[in-house]
């Protein structure tokens, strides 16, 4: 169960943060933090990622629901099985991020998202993440690489 434990801890941390961020922020306000390595500010996702589809908020949420849905279906079966713990705990961390974001669509019809990195790249500076988008970018790097060892294994 500890699986569980991770994705729950995945979610309520970024919960958190995303409500300090709501309340005590001004909406594209920039703040650099961390000898200015990291911008922090307030911005509002209607779409999904790069706020793809943010005029079709109800289209980008009902299809985020049957995705969440469906990963968490996958996600309880899995955690049934022996063995497995990479693929595991990839899927805790898409699960525990995708969660969290869904709860901001649902709840507020956009995803707070609050943090990017001050680079050269304007395009790369430009992009405002939440923890939560980590969280699902690395469980499914997890996923891939479980699933490319699994293949070799198989061979």
């Amino acid at each position: 169960m500890i699986f569980l434990f991770i994705a729950t801890i995945v979610f309520v941390a970024d919960f958190i943060i995303k409500d300090y961020i709501d309340r005590n922020k001004k909406e594209n306000t920039p703040e650099l933090i961390l000898k200015d390595k990291v911008i922090v500010q307030k911005v509002y996702n209607k779409g999904m990622m790069f706020n793809l589809g943010e005029e079709k908020t109800e289209l980008v949420t009902g299809l985020t629901v049957i995705i969440f849905l469906t990963s968490l279906a996958g996600f309880i079966y899995l955690l049934f099985k022996k063995g497995h713990g990479a693929l595991k705990l990839g899927t805790s961390l898409v699960i525990g991020g995708a969660a969290s974001n869904l709860y901001d669509r649902l709840m507020k019809q956009k995803v707070v998202d609050y943090f990017s990195f001050n680079t050269k790249v304007k395009k790369i500076r430009q992009i405002v993440f939440n923890l939560s988008d980590w969280f699902i970018f690395i469980g499914v790097v997890i996923i891939f690489i479980s699933k490319l060892k699994k293949i070799k294994e198989s061979k």
